[in-house]
């Protein structure tokens, strides 16, 4: 039990995945307190410590279902699509040769490495040109590895909270797109009203910036993710 909950609680969950969850329950919250619950009073002696408590759960537990909503419609709904199935992560790209993002030197020394450490071998320059995919397939195999190897590493924690924040509250602009503009249509609360407003011009914003955002933190990752498990010793 003690060790399910640092990992509920941990840094990159809470950020990535807790933190795109609480601003996406906002709307929707909103929108729930046009229920009556004066119907509801009647059912507990102490009614109104019973209404928080129970209020305070549902909200709780909204967030937790959105963490894994939101973090399977960013994967599986727009980081696969964008990413071709991760053949075309940055971390993909980066360790291909016809990528000039890596010196030659630095790409040899992570393929040596991949090689030595998970016998993996990457395909060279003239195969890669003939199979790329076959290149990337194994690109990503040895990829894989790598995570798991690096995890942990400061900088590459601190992008990859970054990339999943992003990616996550992608999948939760949809919800906070309806809930607000219903918000507006069925609420006359002057603040409700504001806060929706304030919701979909910065939804509008998102949009715009969404995807050259999470390409460059994408490469912000994959370049300190290859750098620290090259630096990194195995020994």
């Amino acid at each position: 039990m003690n060790k399910i909950i640092p990992n509920i609680f941990n840094k990159y969950n809470f950020l990535a995945q807790y933190v795109p969850a609480i601003i996406t329950v906002v709307p929707v919250l909103m929108l729930l307190s046009l229920i009556d619950v004066s119907e509801f009073e009647s059912l507990f002696k102490y009614s109104n410590a019973v209404l928080v408590v129970g209020g305070i759960g549902i909200a709780g537990i909204m967030i937790i279902f959105l963490c894994h909503i939101l973090r399977i419609a960013g994967k599986y709904l727009i980081e696969k699509k964008i990413f071709n199935e991760e053949l075309n992560f940055p971390t993909t790209n980066f360790l291909l040769w016809q990528n000039k993002e890596f010196s030659n030197e630095k790409k040899i020394q992570l393929h040596n490495k991949i090689k030595i450490m998970f016998n993996i071998h990457l395909l060279a320059l003239k195969d890669e040109k003939k199979d790329e995919t076959e290149a990337r397939l194994r690109i990503k195999d040895a990829v894989d590895q790598i995570r798991y190897n690096v995890k942990g590493g400061t900088r590459t924690l601190q992008y990859n909270i970054q990339y999943g924040m992003i990616r996550n509250l992608a999948g939760g602009i949809p919800i906070i797109i309806i809930f607000s503009t219903l918000t507006l249509i069925f609420l006359s609360s002057t603040l409700a009203v504001i806060i929706a407003i304030i919701y979909l011009a910065l939804s509008v914003i998102f949009l715009i910036v969404f995807m050259p955002l999470l390409k460059a933190l994408g490469n912000d990752y994959a370049r300190y993710l290859l750098t620290e498990f090259l630096g990194k010793n195995n020994d």
